[in-house]
């Protein structure tokens, strides 16, 4: 990670004194601006709050781009380690596909409606004002234009699908854990195209899910999200170290087939998944200063080292019953 670590050894030359950093930016690339812009964002705000994520989320993932024009619209198969998620879309009133949501939007809200669940202790979770507000906070506007219409079609499409994790293996018995949303009450306004609104909107967790929530929940920051909010593979690569690294007691190598297997949907061969995963692993270790994973020596894929939790012990932890 030669890249981000040539960032951090340079924020720390300068004593953390940002200003004399950002006068560096003409001599860097653009992949080396966005480094150090998440790196000094991350330390320029405080903590903040916690965000929550499943730990199925961990371990596989959304698609991050549409796949309305796939041969398979309607379903969503993703096998990670030891957990396979299956995303089917619902239909509308008219027998339409709504479609599987994706991308980064659709990650964002998956953390908002599970972060709101465990912090109010309910399944019930509001998709109006109060997203909204949480989506801005996150440095994604959701005021007007294309943004606001992304969000509202990403809400849609989470609160119509089935969203269910099934884990085992090849030697144990299948399991779910209970899809994702149970019910969902949309009241989308038809008279503005320009901005499909969310107004007193509801969606509630499947009990078994929200159970299955609290007992494995995965502490990230609302902070890191808020630096890597438009990018979906680096949202994803994040959880995925704040799940795993903090629990290692020793290095751990991650082969790169296995990274393929979890992480490489969209990307035929091996050979094209490479460099953008390691572009956005480099990204959400940015968000996530404390992480140590390095390169294996025989190439034969990243070496996860344990380190500390991306929440600090300090910050206050939301309560899970």
């Amino acid at each position: 990670m030669a890249d981000l670590d040539d960032i951090h050894t340079l924020i720390r030359s300068h004593g953390g004194d940002m200003d004399k950093v950002r006068e560096l930016r003409p001599t860097m690339s653009k992949a080396q601006l966005n480094l150090l812009e998440i790196a000094i964002g991350m330390m320029s705000e405080e903590a903040g709050g916690i965000g929550i994520s499943h730990s199925g989320f961990a371990l596989t993932c959304l698609p991050h781009k549409s796949i309305d024009k796939s041969d398979k619209p309607h379903l969503w198969r993703k096998p990670g380690y030891k957990t396979t998620l299956l995303v089917q879309s619902g239909y509308t009133e008219a027998g339409d596909l709504v479609g599987i949501p994706f991308g980064s939007r659709a990650r964002m809200i998956l953390v908002y409606l599970q972060t709101q669940a465990v912090r109010n202790n309910s399944p019930v979770i509001e998709l109006g004002p109060s997203l909204h507000a949480w989506m801005k906070n996150m440095g994604v506007s959701s005021a007007g234009g294309m943004t606001y219409k992304q969000i509202a079609e990403q809400a849609r499409r989470i609160s119509a699908c089935t969203l269910t994790f099934l884990t085992g293996d090849a030697t144990t018995e299948i399991r779910s854990n209970g899809a994702f949303i149970e019910d969902s009450v949309l009241s989308f306004r038809a008279d503005d195209q320009s901005q499909p609104q969310l107004w007193n909107d509801q969606v509630k967790l499947h009990k078994r899910f929200f159970d299955d929530l609290r007992r494995h929940p995965v502490p990230i920051l609302e902070s890191a999200l808020r630096n890597i909010a438009s990018n979906s593979a680096a949202i994803d690569l994040y959880i995925w170290l704040a799940y795993r690294l903090h629990v290692l007691e020793e290095p751990k190598l991650m082969p790169w087939p296995a990274l393929f297997e979890q992480f490489g949907g969209g990307y035929q061969h091996l050979r094209q998944f490479k460099q953008p995963f390691l572009d956005s692993l480099k990204v959400a270790m940015a968000a996530y200063p404390e992480a140590r994973v390095t390169l294996d020596d025989k190439a034969q894929g990243i070496v996860l080292h344990p380190s500390p939790s991306p929440v600090p012990k300090s910050t206050p932890r939301l309560a899970v019953a």
